[in-house]
């Protein structure tokens, strides 16, 4: 009788050890420490980016070694840094603007909390692009195919007067009006000759080996067409929220990159992370880091 008892008795706790064991497991893949945080805070702050030259004061805190590389990750697209956001792969990442209200709303839908924290800032500017196949110049564009934002942008305004200054006839161009994002796939598949862009839409342009005609860096944002903090944020710094006090100093660190007063160590930092040539890129700003904006955390719902 008292065999069976302490034979039942024995059974019993190995039972409720294997529960605890199992409630432990549990609690640990939930993420969650004795300290009330998360398990990724136990880890390697871990930041995701693309190679950008938009991305310059990152690359320049790479280069300076005040941003290890083991805490930062490559990707080749902000689509992955998303995805990696949501599912705790990364702790951070730098995601395109245009993207960044889709990534907040998908990631509320799922119950993981996400923050915008910093922005990269890139001035805005006026560009032709014109297609990697044509060897054409200013004087040629008559004929050809120009495509645009909208018959109000302030780019093709200032790009036809100062067409008219050059005395470059356009009677016979053809514009055509698209969003910035399909003129590089419309370019590729020739159906168009040239486009009006922004400055940072340039950059892409070039890294396709497609090539700038015209620019003109006085032409301010600010109509229906370009909105003044829409286009001249290129990209969020996006963090998970139980990361944000992590993410403190990784602010601060971009921050102090983007003040570096020698333009050719940004160039070079720059020009040695992405393959794009120094010659292409000193024709270009050098692009910024800041806090957040109000009127970004307004647009984004924080």
């Amino acid at each position: 009788m008292q065999k069976a008892v302490r034979s039942n008795l024995l059974g019993i706790s190995l039972a409720l050890v294997a529960l605890a064991l199992v409630c432990w497991g549990l609690y640990r893949a939930a993420g969650v420490t004795g300290n009330g945080g998360n398990a990724a805070s136990n880890r390697p702050f871990v930041v995701g980016y693309v190679r950008t030259p938009l991305l310059a004061p990152v690359f320049v805190a790479l280069q300076e070694g005040t941003i290890s590389t083991k805490h930062t990750k490559h990707f080749d697209s902000g689509s992955e840094i998303g995805y990696g956001l949501i599912s705790g792969d990364l702790d951070a990442g730098f995601v395109e603007a245009a993207k960044a209200r889709n990534l907040l709303s998908l990631s509320r839908s799922r119950g993981v909390g996400l923050s915008a924290v910093g922005s990269i800032e890139f001035p805005y500017g006026a560009t032709l692009i014109i297609r990697k196949d044509l060897d054409i110049r200013l004087n040629d564009l008559n004929g050809r195919t120009i495509a645009a934002g909208s018959p109000s942008c302030r780019m093709l305004h200032q790009f036809t007067a100062d067409a008219k200054r050059l005395e470059v006839d356009l009677s016979r161009s053809k514009l055509i009006y698209m969003s910035f994002d399909d003129m590089l796939p419309a370019l590729e598949a020739r159906r168009i000759d040239a486009a009006v862009v922004k400055g940072a839409h340039a950059i892409l342009a070039e890294s396709e080996d497609h090539m700038v005609l015209y620019q003109n860096w006085d032409v301010q944002a600010g109509d229906e067409c370009c909105p003044a903090t829409l286009s001249q944020t290129e990209f969020l710094l996006i963090v998970r929220s139980e990361r944000v006090k992590d993410a403190a100093a990784l602010v601060s660190l971009l921050e102090q990159a983007s003040k570096k007063t020698d333009p050719d160590v940004t160039l070079k930092a720059t020009a040695k992370m992405t393959g794009f040539p120094e010659e292409k890129l000193e024709r270009y700003p050098i692009a910024t880091f800041a806090p957040v904006s109000a009127e970004w955390s307004r647009i984004l719902g924080i």
